[in-house]
């Protein structure tokens, strides 16, 4: 199975749209992997985790589309991760051509306190009714094992806090079936609470993508925010490895990077290859099997 990085920056992306400087202008030019858009995931041919208002381009980028995908699975409802008007006005104007559409229904997979701001708050406000039976919502607790298909998934409680009343962000822990291996897709996430280390303890990931949004900077990802940098981000992974969640061999993956790092691609990976872990630096359309 195959895991795609669809989008690797954080909400503004890099370079950010209102913001001009000699970094950014050089990323616009030379269109290297630097250039980052929303953070998303394509797991296989079925799944995708999170669905922003990138997501028409970088299906388009990578030669894709959304006809062949059944789940989508939301981290949270920030609108970088969840752009509620290209998943359901969008899907609605599609749907006025039916034959060109999948004729199978979307499982739409999130978090009950998700669900009660998409489905009570938002929706109705703006009066997008989404199509009956096309999306289907399943609304999902933390800590619980869920199956789909030929995936079965975990849901974690990040410290990460959505649009929804009492919402923290889900992170996944997915399970190939085929291949007995887990990923843990863990953005956006901040510093672990205590609970979520414990229902790790019993666990162990074969491949781990997690949030490093703030990078050098150690004025903002502190271990109480609602993001890491790469202290906080080091000193998560030196704790899930003493549970042993991970080994120093086990590939982690660093994803959802704010324009604010204002470092090339090589300058970061760089630094992070001087730790002890299996660090690499995700960039867009990067890819690996699974």
């Amino acid at each position: 199975m195959k895991v795609t990085f669809l989008g690797t920056g954080s909400a503004q992306g890099v370079p950010p749209v209102f913001s001009r400087n000699s970094f950014f202008e050089n990323i616009r030019k030379a269109k290297s992997k630097e250039l980052r858009s929303r953070a998303a995931l394509r797991i296989g041919l079925h799944s995708q985790v999170d669905f922003g208002a990138d997501s028409n381009l970088q299906n388009i980028r990578y030669g894709m589309d959304m006809y062949d995908v059944k789940n989508i699975f939301i981290t949270h409802t920030h609108s970088d991760h969840l752009s509620c008007f290209d998943l359901f006005d969008v899907y609605k104007m599609s749907y006025e051509k039916p034959e060109y559409c999948n004729p199978n229904p979307l499982n739409l997979y999130l978090s009950k306190s998700a669900y009660d701001w998409v489905y009570k708050s938002f929706l109705p406000v703006v009066k997008i009714k989404p199509l009956e039976k096309r999306i289907i919502p399943h609304p999902l607790d933390y800590f619980n094992t869920y199956k789909n298909e030929n995936i079965l998934f975990e849901t974690l409680k990040g410290h990460h806090t959505g649009y929804g009343e009492n919402e923290f962000s889900l992170n996944y822990l997915f399970k190939n079936i085929e291949t007995d291996k887990t990923l843990l897709y863990a953005v956006d996430t901040g510093y672990y609470s205590e609970e979520t280390f414990e229902y790790l303890q019993s666990r162990k990931a074969d491949y781990i993508i997690m949030e490093c949004t703030f990078g050098l900077d150690n004025s903002r990802g502190n271990i109480g925010d609602k993001h890491l940098n790469l202290k906080t981000f080091n000193q998560q992974i030196q704790r899930l490895a003493h549970l042993g969640f991970l080994t120093e061999k086990t590939p982690v993956y660093l994803t959802h990077i704010s324009p604010n790092t204002e470092l090339c691609y090589k300058e970061f990976q760089n630094i992070v290859s001087q730790y002890e872990f299996n660090y690499i630096l995700a960039y867009d359309g990067l890819m690996f099997e699974y």
